[in-house]
């Protein structure tokens, strides 16, 4: 065959799978055979029907010929919905209905079969009221929207416009003519703002049983209640209740005037000047701070039970036993003595026996008189020709009729009832109780405005002590150095001498206590004044340490 033309060969009369090509392998110089079946074998798989245009998803083929087919857009199907674009020509009947005759036919009827949805009925139509509530809101409502009325039997569109002008016209209620500013809340005071508005205040409220005045924070705040018995004022974060200069006239209490606990005080108007009173559980006791004077005008007898004490005449009594406001006079002798802060008794046998006062003695023997200084006067009958007049720290002679009166020695003592941490860096201690006040022009402790400070009113030289017990009850094996001291004026590292030191160490969980205490002498003047302050520095360890049973001490020397 290699010698044979391709022309000359024989036609395949009927062509078979089983006929054989002579075929040249890639690669092979030989020849081969392949039958027709192998080649077909060898041919892709292939359709007889081809595509027109682009079809896309879910577009339903229409034939355009034999062999050709097309997507149209206006038909579609995506497995749930039929889609046709376009008029749909029917012949024939729906479920046994001649649509494109019965459909015509129906659309001027009144009765129907049964209708659904916004109307329900098979005879005249009648409205589906849930079916209208069942719908979503539609935002808010504007005087354009329109609502459904029954108009005489006549469904029926009205817009709210309509419907408020309707309402004026025939119902009996108004608008309301207040607008309210801001956000009010619960319980707020509604306060006008102006003609026809009204808001919220946050600083007035009421609860329904408790009115409330509120500081500007809402932190601090008086309320004011009744607990079906007793009328309440309580405070919260409220330091004083203060009524202004402006009331002009008293405060009238027609009942009794009842302080359960704390002090009651009265003070001068720049708050410099005070007078305490206080009952501690046995006496009713008062104290002055920057006051020298308690003047009473007006008043003719103090009485005590039965005992009645004059101001102007001798009783023979000691105003039930208590020495502290009878004022005798003995015609007899002639001896007049000015109101001290006590009692002074008359012996009309030789003349003057005076009981002891506030610092003050009077010995009468024979004639001679020794009187220790007191804040008043003392006034002796001219008939010995003796007028002594009382000061602070002065010593007069008269050596004609040998009196001599002495040094008033003017003391305070000021005490911290609680005890107080130390820190790192000094901080003043503050003390909560007086013990003793001789003389508040002198020596005072300010209980009113800085309990830490003991204020000078005369200058001189002063004796002044403190003591405090340094303690802990936390760590163990710690080391600590604690200093104390006074100052002046709030200024300085410390008054000369006042500086002290103490150590203490804690081991074992055992509790320490050290003591620390001075004792110095400075030259103070007028207006001055002085606080105690301490520190703490740890040596070893960071427990809590901190002062108890701490006082300060002031006298006067000269």
């Amino acid at each position: 065959m290699a010698d044979q033309r391709v022309t000359e060969l024989v036609a395949v009369v009927t062509p078979a799978t089983t006929d054989i090509f002579a075929v040249r392998q890639a690669g092979d110089t030989r020849d081969k055979k392949e039958t027709i079946q192998q080649i077909i074998d060898l041919i892709p798989a292939g359709g007889d029907v081809f595509k027109v245009g682009t079809p896309v998803n879910n577009q339903i083929g229409i034939w355009t010929g034999d062999g050709t087919i097309e997507g149209v857009a206006g038909l579609t199907y995506d497995g749930a919905a039929f889609d046709v674009t376009g008029n749909i020509t029917l012949n024939g009947t729906v479920d046994g209905v001649d649509v494109g005759v019965d459909v015509p036919a129906n659309t001027l009827k009144v009765t129907n079969a049964t209708h659904t949805g916004q109307v329900t009925g098979s005879a005249a139509l009648a409205l589906a009221v849930t079916a209208i509530t069942a719908q979503p809101a539609s935002g808010a409502i504007v005087a354009a929207d329109t609502i459904l009325i029954n108009d005489g039997g006549v469904l029926s569109e009205a817009s709210f416009t309509q419907m408020i002008t309707f309402f004026d016209a025939n119902l009996s209620f108004s608008v309301g003519n207040v607008v309210k500013v801001g956000t009010p809340a619960n319980n707020q005071i509604g306060v006008w703002t102006g003609d026809g508005t009204i808001e919220g205040n946050s600083r007035l409220t009421w609860d329904g049983s408790i009115f409330a005045i509120l500081d500007a924070g809402l932190a601090d705040s008086a309320k004011f209640y009744q607990d079906g018995t007793f009328f309440h004022t309580d405070f919260v974060g409220t330091a004083a209740w203060k009524i202004g200069a402006g009331l002009a006239g008293a405060i009238w209490i027609e009942a009794n005037l009842l302080l359960d606990g704390g002090t009651f005080t009265i003070q001068n108007n720049p708050s410099t000047a005070a007078m305490f009173m206080i009952h501690d559980g046995t006496d009713l006791n008062f104290t002055h701070a920057n006051t020298t004077d308690w003047n009473i005008s007006g008043l003719t007898a103090i009485k005590a039970g039965t005992v009645d004490a004059d101001f102007d005449a001798i009783t023979g009594t000691s105003f039930g036993g208590i020495l502290e406001a009878n004022l005798l006079e003995a015609a007899d002798i002639g001896v007049t003595i000015q109101p001290f802060d006590a009692t002074i008794l008359v012996d009309a046998d030789i003349g003057v026996s005076v009981q002891a006062f506030d610092a003050t003695i009077l010995v009468d023997a024979d004639i001679g008189v020794n009187v220790q200084a007191f804040d008043a006067t003392i006034l002796v009958d001219a008939d010995i020709g003796v007028t002594v007049e009382a000061f602070d720290a002065t010593i007069l002679k008269d050596a004609d009729i040998g009196v001599t009166i002495g040094v008033n020695n003017e003391a305070v003592q000021a005490r911290r009832t609680t005890t107080l941490d130390l820190t790192v860096a000094f901080v003043d201690v503050t003390l909560d109780a007086t013990d003793i006040e001789t003389d508040a022009a002198v020596l005072n402790h300010d209980l009113v405005t800085n309990t830490d400070n003991i204020i000078i009113g005369v200058a001189g030289t002063y004796e002044i002590s403190y003591q405090c017990n340094v303690e802990t009850v936390t760590g163990n094996n710690s080391l600590i150095e604690v200093d104390s001291r006074v100052r002046l004026n709030d200024l300085g590292t410390g008054i000369p001498g006042s500086l002290a030191t103490t150590n203490g160490k804690r081991q074992h969980g055992n509790d320490i206590a050290s003591h620390l205490a001075c004792k110095f002498i400075a030259t103070l003047a007028a207006t001055d004044f002085i606080t105690l302050q301490v520190q703490k520095t740890d040596l070893s360890g960071t427990e809590t340490y901190f002062i108890d049973e701490t006082s300060l001490q002031v006298t006067r020397l000269l």
